[in-house]
């Protein structure tokens, strides 16, 4: 069993943070960079900006390319389609709305959308009106800007992990046989379905029969038992559900029983019915007897195996591999886009759009105009240049203590060694204790009383030897 997640990119080629740290023994030298590198990056050494109120490390990121120091566009609440320089602007990477064969169809190439918040990263794309419903009609095609920190779904490869602590739900026979046979506010069933998905070691299984030691009341004892005296499900199945589309490859489901293992199918929920996907016989290893199934289907939502009827089924626990979606929270907002279709006359005027294409639609197909032509307009924004955004936090605390210190060494000279200013400091903290402190000229002490009369002591001193 490996809980290990290994981040893959999702569709906006967003990745989650890597848990795994990887160390390699290589020795780091350092590099000198030839002169004429140096000519063509434009490395050289600048005096760094300094205005009143400025920013001297935000304004100089990065050191090469100065991509960070050209402003946005004019327009800020649009989206622009990047197409670098000498790359077609209707082929791949360009963004470029085209019609299918039939009409029925959009085919939006991939690229790279330009935000005054950063860019973003689209797929190919395939949009077919019947499935969406879009029947008749003048439609806005773009890209809606999402810019949130909320928790976005990301794709973690996996491999022989344990779903313990992910958020799906899960169903079994048993539970299900037992509520129902049961009395309301009764015990429930003592081996739920979720004990199958507990990490190997727990202890806890999953099981659709109880052994005899639950089966005999404690009638010596006084206590009424929670079970029936003799309780075995009649069916054997085991469902689980995930809010996001999980990719299981392979399906391992451990039991510790030995004899008598019948076969066990996998069934996908499609279209709300069950569909048989596999069936598999037991097997077995050093470590006990298992069944697996081995896919390579799209990503689902809910799987279900079952056994024959008359079964007596217990499961230790069980692993997967594949792909999982996983909520993911960012650690600060970030820009996404998603692809959305409005009526022309009903166009949200509070979003940011990168505007594609305008389409016209009759009955599910792409119109023609008398010519023959497709009405489709293309309204992409194309820029030749890309922008990248630095946020403001990212120097703001650097560049407000470069600025403090700068004004500090400037007017050390006057501010603390000048005479007048030398002791200011001082004097404001002698003032905290109640010390005035003042330039005018302090009082005299009052004089010393005068002696009215005047008293002689006369005294003898002699020196007498110490005897030993």
């Amino acid at each position: 069993m490996s809980q290990v997640l290994v981040p893959v990119k999702n569709s906006s080629g967003v990745e989650g943070l890597t848990p795994v740290i990887v160390t390699a023994p290589f020795i780091s030298r350092s590099t000198t960079l030839s002169e004429e590198y140096r000519i063509i990056r434009k490395l050289f050494v600048s005096k760094t900006e300094w205005v009143v109120g400025g920013r001297p490390i935000y304004r100089r990121l990065p050191a090469v390319g100065e991509a960070y120091q050209v402003y946005f566009f004019a327009d800020g609440g649009i989206g622009y389609t990047y197409v670098p320089l000498g790359n077609d602007q209707f082929g791949a990477g360009s963004m470029y709305v085209a019609v299918s064969e039939d009409l029925r169809s959009l085919l939006i190439y991939d690229g790279v959308i330009v935000w005054e918040e950063g860019t973003t990263f689209v797929l190919k794309a395939v949009i077919t009106f019947e499935e969406i419903g879009l029947q008749s009609g003048r439609f806005l095609v773009a890209y809606q800007q999402i810019y949130n920190d909320d928790p976005e779904p990301l794709p973690f490869e996996v491999t022989d992990f344990s779903l313990a602590g992910l958020d799906f739900d899960v169903n079994d026979s048993a539970s299900a046989s037992f509520l129902s046979t049961e009395a309301p506010n009764s015990n429930a069933w003592p081996y739920p379905g979720e004990y199958a998905f507990l990490p190997d070691g727990v202890g806890l299984n999953w099981k659709n029969f109880l052994s005899p030691v639950n089966e005999t009341p404690q009638s010596t004892a006084g206590v009424r038992p929670g079970l029936p005296e003799t309780y075995n499900p009649v069916l054997a199945y085991l469902t689980w559900s995930s809010p996001l589309p999980w990719k299981l490859d392979t399906i391992v489901l451990r039991t510790p029983l030995k004899f008598n293992l019948p076969d066990a199918s996998l069934y996908f929920k499609q279209s709300g019915e069950w569909t048989l996907i596999q069936t598999a016989s037991v097997s077995s290893d050093a470590t006990g007897f298992y069944w697996v199934f081995s896919t390579n289907d799209i990503p689902q939502n809910e799987w279900k195996v079952e056994w024959p009827e008359y079964t007596k089924i217990e499961i230790e626990y069980i692993t997967v591999s594949g792909i999982l979606y996983i909520n993911t929270k960012p650690t600060t907002e970030r820009t996404r886009a998603q692809l959305a279709i409005y009526p022309t006359n009903l166009i949200p005027e509070d979003v940011y759009l990168c505007r594609l294409a305008v389409i016209n639609v009759n009955d599910f197909e792409i119109q023609k105009n008398d010519r023959g032509e497709l009405l489709v307009e293309d309204v992409r924004n194309i820029s030749n240049r890309d922008y990248e955004p630095v946020a403001n936090w990212l120097t703001e605390y650097f560049d407000e203590n470069l600025t403090n210190l700068q004004q500090e060494v400037k007017y050390y000279a006057p501010g603390y060694m000048a005479p007048p200013t030398l002791l200011v400091d001082t004097y404001l903290g002698l003032e905290k204790y109640d010390i005035k402190v003042s330039n005018e000229e302090p009082p005299f002490p009052p004089s010393p009383p005068e002696a009215t009369a005047t008293l002689l002591l006369g005294a003898s001193v002699s020196f007498l030897p110490i005897l030993p």
